[in-house]
């Protein structure tokens, strides 16, 4: 198999930035490997979720595959092609087969920091990352909230930005998340590993990175260590433009 090969040549318990890309996101995907690159990062997986995106990536000389090779999402994948609109059937459907790649992954004895590609490096973000981080670490969703002590509870496991290490801990916990499809009856990632990582089985073992440093996406500011929003603003309007430029300052 293509991507154990991959894993081999990353020396076992290497971290390997992960991301998974329909084909909505590939412009935002090309320039997070760009800035990347520039840090020095080289170790990444890149997972396509959509057969036109491997093939654009594919064709433009990204190392890529597709996540039809990963077994059991081949059908899944069937079910849907082209870009996927925020909780359509499709975009439902992606969400499903992330913890599939997470947890593949993760079998491979590699330590996973997985992002979406909504962002760029300003820096090689993996030392401080995995200073700070548990065997398992998130960031916090929906933290610019909490601020607001009768939301404090409401915090979750946000699975746009986190780090699983290598370990067996490691893949029981994303076998309950994968399972939790059935036991559950969830299909939405963050729905699916909230239901795990809240429970008492993994206590002390999960965490969340710290707040100063890195944020919820949604609320990415400049204090977000190396990491600022991307985002295309070719069809933005002057005054979105703008207040983007204002953010990423």
């Amino acid at each position: 198999m293509a991507l154990r090969n991959q894993a081999i040549v990353f020396e076992g318990r290497s971290t390997v930035v992960v991301m998974m890309v329909n084909d909505g996101e590939t412009d935002l995907l090309e320039n997070l490997l760009c800035s990347m690159r520039l840090r020095g990062v080289n170790k990444y997986l890149v997972f396509a979720l959509t057969s036109s995106a491997y093939t654009k990536l594919n064709d433009a000389g990204i190392k890529v595959f597709n996540a039809k090779t990963i077994p059991g999402m081949g059908d899944i994948m069937e079910q849907f092609n082209g870009p996927q609109t925020f909780k359509s059937s499709g975009f439902k459907v992606v969400s499903r087969l992330k913890v599939t790649v997470f947890q593949t992954v993760v079998s491979l004895n590699l330590t996973l920091f997985f992002q979406d590609v909504d962002v760029i490096w300003t820096e090689n973000v993996i030392p401080d990352v995995l200073k700070v981080s548990k065997p398992m670490t998130f960031m916090k969703d929906a933290d610019e909230f909490n601020r607001v002590r009768r939301l404090a509870r409401r915090a979750e496991y946000n699975t746009g930005f986190f780090v699983l290490r290598s370990g067996d801990k490691q893949e029981a916990f994303m076998q309950d998340v994968v399972n939790t499809e059935k036991t559950h009856h969830l299909r939405d990632d963050q729905k699916m590993v909230n239901a795990i990582a809240k429970g008492r089985k993994y206590k002390g073992e999960i965490g969340f990175f710290p707040r100063e440093m890195y944020v919820n996406g949604c609320f990415l500011n400049s204090f977000a260590k190396g990491l600022v929003p991307s985002i295309k603003t070719d069809n933005l309007t002057e005054e979105d433009k703008k207040a983007v430029l204002r953010r990423i300052k």
